[in-house]
């Protein structure tokens, strides 16, 4: 038995765990090895996708299951499947990607489902994270897309940003969807027999 048995540790990825590199420091690689090999089980929380996490299966003695696309699924990486979902509703998904687009006609609007990510808008500028890691998206029209939703992404300018939520788009995701990292705890401790 050892000292972190029955503990479970998440960490967000960008900005967190990761450097502006994606890299993680060899004293925090160092820190979550030793508590993983003390019984703890670690699992990263993280608006990211399964196809999008990169390479920390790989990198990282993930143990638990992983929360992703900002706590709308429950991940095994090991698996490679979901535990858990929590599906945003396509016909409020439709009409704020329709406000967001009226207030500025280049916003960046991408829906995330279970294996794919698709930009919306055929205006829309480019999301510099996509651009920057080469992330793979489809591009489809909102009323095309027959997969179950789990999160909207809006992604602009900072003053951009703030003129869409002026507008009254409500685009903000946690408050609209009910959906937040803490809603899959008790998933957490179900799936690891806690």
């Amino acid at each position: 038995m050892g000292a972190f048995d029955g503990y479970y540790l998440y960490c967000d990825l960008d900005g967190t765990l990761f450097d502006d590199e994606k890299c993680v420091s060899a004293e925090n690689r160092a820190a979550i090895e030793s508590f993983v090999s003390q019984g703890g089980r670690f699992g990263v929380a993280t608006g990211r996708a399964p196809s999008i996490i990169g390479a920390i299966e790989r990198d990282l003695p993930v143990n638990a299951p992983c929360i992703l696309l900002n706590g709308a699924g429950l991940y095994d990486l090991t698996e490679k499947r979901f535990l858990a979902i929590h599906a945003v509703d396509h016909a409020l998904v439709k009409r704020l990607a329709a406000r967001v687009v009226s207030v500025r006609s280049n916003a960046c609007v991408q829906v995330f489902t279970e294996t794919s990510i698709f930009e919306t808008n055929p205006t829309q500028r480019d999301d510099p994270q996509t651009v920057f890691e080469h992330l793979p998206v489809l591009n489809r029209p909102i009323d095309q897309i027959q997969e179950t939703m789990l999160k909207l992404l809006i992604a602009h300018t900072s003053p951009n940003l703030d003129a869409i939520r002026r507008g009254d788009a409500r685009v903000v995701y946690r408050s609209v969807f009910g959906v937040s990292y803490g809603r899959l705890v008790p998933g957490v401790c179900h799936c690891g027999g806690q």
